[in-house]
């Protein structure tokens, strides 16, 4: 075992012992324990990967529908952005309300009749539905996401995206090359400067519109593919920049 610090969004850290290397395979030997380490790993990569990506996949599905995320104007190096002033679940929710309440129709939608019960769970059963699109790979001819013990965090943004990477992600779609390009941050790849790039979690970047969708609807979802593809390509460029260091040291 081995003393650790855990660290608090209430700003503090509390001492805890950790199991080692050797407490772990020690573990394994015996199936009872073997089950139960199996457990702790799906729980870690589910709740730490997975739900945080497909929290974030389904605000960007909801953006995409023309139902904006609230964000306020930031201005950094001379150039303004858009900043989230919301998180992701409170866009889900705030949708879902409004779905509920018949604020806001999405496309191929028909709310239920009924009391305020009926609609809300009307409005649930769509949220559903569009949740069952996120994922990033497919298994038993599903959406899904599977669970990898190599997957990175999501780590938060600012939602500061610089003018190259949107001008960048805008050209790849506008050449139809963002499949290539999804292959390459889904399995890693070498830049142009010959640094290995690792894979990189992103959000979806070929999302289509729905069938029958609005001018705005289209060009809603055409804006959020350029955004995560944008995001995507400034982590390869961060990457490449912080592997290129050693070189100057």
């Amino acid at each position: 075992m081995k003393l650790n610090l855990a660290n608090t969004q209430l700003g503090v850290q509390f001492r805890v012992v950790e199991f080692d290397d050797a407490d772990i395979l020690n573990l394994v030997q015996d199936p009872k324990t073997l089950a139960r380490v199996t457990d702790c790993v799906n729980a870690d990569r589910r709740q730490k990967v997975a739900l945080v990506d497909g929290r974030f996949d389904l605000s960007e599905k909801i953006n995409a529908s023309g139902f904006s995320r609230l964000t306020k104007p930031v201005t950094k190096d001379g150039e303004t952005t858009q900043v989230p002033t919301e998180t992701e679940g409170a866009h889900i929710k705030r949708y879902v309300d409004a779905v509920a309440t018949g604020a806001f129709t999405p496309a191929d939608f028909t709310l239920s009749s009924g009391d305020d019960a009926a609609k809300q769970a009307s409005a649930v059963v769509h949220l559903q539905a569009l949740a069952f699109t996120c994922g990033d790979k497919t298994f038993e001819d599903k959406v899904v996401y599977i669970l990898d013990i190599n997957a990175a965090v999501r780590k938060g943004g600012t939602g500061l995206i610089p003018k190259w990477a949107m001008e960048a992600a805008a050209n790849i779609i506008g050449n139809k090359n963002a499949s290539a390009w999804a292959e390459k941050f889904a399995t890693g790849y070498t830049s142009a400067r010959g640094i290995a790039i690792d894979p990189i979690t992103c959000g979806d970047f070929q999302q289509k519109a729905a069938k029958g969708a609005t001018p705005e609807e289209k060009e809603a979802v055409n804006a959020s593919n350029v955004k995560n593809l944008a995001k995507a390509c400034v982590e390869a460029r961060r990457q490449e920049t912080e592997k290129m260091q050693p070189e100057f040291a």
